[in-house]
């Protein structure tokens, strides 16, 4: 009987590009590459079917076969062939997963074996198999009772590869060992020119005990073309009264162009805390812009406390006038959409450009505070046909049949028709209001207001309400940038204020 041990966690590390926002590649051990090496082995239609499951385009498997063509024969065990590792003849189950100690991630209980016991003819021992009593192909008449046992290799750890160095793993699944070569050549290749703004993040990638679907090696694709460009808690509360966590990533886009902000202050004796969800279009920087400036014009403004609603409206205006001036000299046309929420003691304001959007839960149910700006909305179609402009249909309702989004910052060229004033709703903060949730249309246009709020109630932290809202509008479809800010109030928190973060 053989004997079984648990299939450890394999690791990635995954180097970033902070400026960029981006994975430049993972570098993964040989445990990774053997786990790979095996899944070439399972029959096409296991191989599609969990592939699929984990959102990975099955593609990626030739990428990751023509790079075990080129890998050089000696980075393979010495029991090991690439002609059969390429052109396996059945799946590496039972005496060859033995032999190469492979994690099995496919076995019903998500074990390993350590060692196997096999069979050949006591007369030619010519053959073997892992069941006993098989009549002998080459006697033809004796039974393959004859008990083996399988013996580990001399050279150390199993697997296909030696441990020699570890490897390059690209969002392809293409592969290649190692080296300062390869490591200054993809560089240049991705065009990183800061390597002090190059990090790196470790992720753990394995098999849940028992649980065939918990195959997260199989999303590696999904883990790195979709990083989690930013998550997390922010580190305030209002006299404990309030939390925020926060989630944003890349999606299925190929560029990252959402940006998130968040500020507390205080001002004349009130408290002031600012979300802000920023998603750019036509490039990051008109969002990155609003990151940078939006809060900053709104807290510096003079009617702040007195008119919050006017300075709120003329902050978001001013902001759009200094950034398309900061681009008089490119010939750029980055826009983006705004959703804020500004609360000023227990009086929080909402206000929106474009198709982001910020909703709050009050009693368990979902109420939007903003209107998402869409060309086809009524009022916005008038409001652009009054400018002199139109709204027409390719794939979905555009302005001049360029912007699905009606209003927002910059936009240079369809400015006359596609303004930066925010709509602005109003709300006291009372004890039924639970939450408050700010995202971009990558959460929305695959979740639901109410979903988001019965998904976020599900979550005792806010960060974890964020990641699961983010994941969710991913693995339902989203194929945007999805960026997500969840405020959880505390109403029964009656902490001491001086034990409040600064």
């Amino acid at each position: 009987m053989a004997s079984i041990s648990p299939i450890p966690k394999m690791k990635l590390k995954l180097l970033v590009d902070k400026n960029s926002e981006k994975v430049v590649f993972a570098e993964a051990d040989k445990d990774f590459i053997d786990f790979l090496i095996h899944l070439l082995s399972l029959p096409v239609a296991t191989a599609v079917r969990l592939l699929k499951e984990k959102t990975m385009d099955v593609g990626s498997l030739s990428h990751f076969y023509e790079s075990l063509q080129n890998l050089p024969d000696s980075y393979l065990k010495p029991n090991q062939n690439k002609y059969s590792l390429l052109n396996p003849i059945v799946p590496i189950f039972s005496a060859a997963a033995a032999a190469t100690e492979i994690s099995l991630a496919l076995t019903s209980d998500g074990r390993e074996f350590d060692t196997l016991n096999a069979y050949t003819c006591a007369s030619c021992i010519s053959h073997m198999a892992v069941v006993p009593n098989l009549i002998c192909p080459k006697c033809k008449c004796r039974s393959m009772n004859r008990e083996l046992s399988y013996v580990n290799p001399p050279w150390k750890g199993g697997g296909f590869l030696k441990g020699l160095v570890s490897y390059i793993v690209m969002d392809n699944l293409e592969f290649m060992p190692m080296s300062t070569k390869m490591f200054v050549s993809l560089l240049n290749k991705f065009d990183v020119k800061d390597v002090s703004a190059l990090e790196e993040t470790e992720v753990e990638v394995g098999v849940e005990e028992r649980s065939l679907h918990a195959v997260p090696a199989l999303g590696l694709k999904m883990m790195l073309a979709d990083l989690l460009v930013e998550g997390g808690k922010g580190d305030y509360h209002e006299d404990g009264k309030l939390s925020c966590g926060y989630f944003s990533i890349r999606g299925k886009r190929e560029t990252m162009e959402d940006f998130y902000d968040y500020k507390t202050s205080h001002i004349d004796g009130k408290s002031v805390c600012m979300f802000g969800v920023f998603d750019g279009h036509c490039g990051s920087r008109a969002a990155e812009y609003l990151k940078e400036h939006l809060f900053e014009n709104l807290l510096k403004h003079p009617q702040f406390l007195t008119d919050t609603k006017l300075a709120i409206s003329k902050s978001y205006q001013q902001t759009d006038v200094e950034f398309l001036d900061s681009e008089r000299d490119s010939d750029r046309n980055d826009g983006s959409t705004a959703t804020t929420a500004v609360l000023i003691g227990n009086h929080l304001y909402v206000a929106n450009v474009g198709d982001s959007r910020t909703v709050i839960s009050k009693a368990g149910k979902a109420i939007a505070l903003s209107d998402d700006h869409k060309p086809d909305r009524p009022d916005e179609r008038k409001r652009i046909k009054d400018a002199g402009g139109d709204v027409k249909y390719t794939d979905t309702w555009r302005v001049e049949g360029v912007l699905a989004t009606s209003r927002a910052f910059g936009d240079r060229m369809l400015k006359q028709f596609v303004v930066s004033e925010p709509e602005i709703q109003d709300q006291e903060i009372d004890e039924e209001i639970e939450l408050l949730l700010l995202a971009s249309d990558g959460l929305w246009d695959e979740v639901c207001n109410d979903d988001a709020v019965e998904l976020a109630r599900t979550e005792e932290e806010p960060e974890s309400a964020a990641l699961k809202l983010t994941e969710t509008a991913f693995t339902w479809g989203s194929a945007d940038n999805i960026t997500c800010i969840v405020v959880r109030f505390h109403h029964n928190n009656n902490a001491d204020p001086a034990k409040s973060p600064a």
